[in-house]
């Protein structure tokens, strides 16, 4: 799908991590500058805005291309030689590859922060649903419980630098954080290289910091929540400043991707502690905090925990804001956490 990008405003949405294409489209003028760098990963499309040189614009887009390769050689699982397929496979009896453990590491922290409503290790149930790697057939409740028998974190085990898992059923799945994993990534590395001034987009996931071309913060359109609002930038339900610090922002939503069976609609959001598709009146979580990887899984326990979990959530954690839509008798309402700057286009 398009993305609408303009010098100051991003319209978040979110696509399944899918393997790397290799073609880019680098847009830069002479002189120092902001430019954009395009092209397409993990499913869809990214761009990347910066303050550089157009010299440099040229070999920090080689660098981009080099993180967006071997993240997608590490934890693809539409690549069927990534380490994680192979591990997911069983075609390693361990696995060292440095990305795959390091995002294994974040992605344990996060099941234990989120009560285990985020968990890398229901792979197999995403699939069951149709919303995985593989495409799974509508599942009844036996084939739910078998499933349940070897999923969760405590059979996957990281030692020594290798990952093990217990039982050969098990199989990992990072789509919840993948994009938000890759922005912390290359906004690392642009950092590295003495960028001050970024806005990388993954596939609608987002890392900012700094300010844009006309000097003043980054601001984020938030898509509307409705059934079939497939085109970003449509339907915006509101805009939202980013801090000129290093800063993460993620939306998840169930409007987009799900399926009507029977006149009953299931959401691509999967309660892991169930293994059923949610059913509550939260419609989605944008979650803005310093990190993309952060802000990416937290959006996602948050579709899964609902609303009231996730508004508890929100006002426990002083480094963490949070926009929630939810439906309320029949309209759409916002939840909006005290530190949210809302802003306007263009500004």
């Amino acid at each position: 799908m398009k993305h609408f990008v303009t010098n100051s405003l991003v319209f978040l949405k979110r696509n399944i991590f899918l393997s790397i294409m290799a073609a880019a489209v680098l847009s830069c003028g002479k002189g120092t500058g902001y430019y954009n760098i395009e092209g397409y990963a993990q499913g869809g499309t990214y761009r990347i805005t910066l303050e550089t040189g157009f010299r440099e614009c040229a070999e920090l887009q080689k660098g981009i291309e080099r993180i967006l390769a071997d993240i997608d050689n590490s934890i693809s699982g539409y690549n069927d030689s990534s380490s994680l397929s192979k591990f997911n496979n069983n075609l390693c009896e361990n696995c060292s590859d440095p990305i795959l453990l390091d995002i294994f590491a974040i992605s344990e922290r996060m099941y234990e922060e989120c009560d285990g409503y985020f968990d890398i290790s229901a792979g197999a149930l995403f699939d069951a649903w149709g919303f995985g790697f593989k495409k799974g057939s509508f599942p009844d409740s036996g084939a739910i419980d078998s499933i349940r028998n070897f999923t969760g974190m405590d059979k996957i085990t990281c030692n020594n630098g290798k990952l093990y898992k217990s039982d050969p059923r098990v199989t990992l799945n990072f789509n919840a954080i993948a994009q938000g994993y890759t922005c912390d990534m290359i906004g690392r590395y642009l950092s590295s290289e003495g960028i001050d001034n970024m806005l990388i987009n993954i596939g609608g996931e987002i890392f900012g910091k700094g300010v844009n071309p006309s000097g003043q913060n980054w601001t984020i359109g938030i898509d509307a929540p409705i059934d079939g609002n497939m085109e970003p930038g449509t339907e915006i339900q509101t805009i939202l400043e980013l801090p000129s610090a290093a800063t993460g922002i993620v939306t998840s939503g169930n409007y987009r991707k799900f399926y009507i069976r029977d006149g009953k609609k299931y959401a691509h959001t999967i309660n892991p502690k169930t293994g059923y598709p949610v059913n509550h009146n939260l419609l989605s979580a944008t979650v803005i905090c310093g990190d993309a990887a952060t802000a990416d899984a937290l959006a996602t326990y948050m579709m899964a925990a609902g609303l009231d979990e996730s508004i508890r959530y929100v006002e426990s954690h002083q480094d963490i804001e949070a926009v929630l839509i939810y439906e309320e008798d029949g309209k759409m309402k916002t939840w909006m956490s005290q530190g949210v700057i809302t802003g306007r286009n263009g500004s």
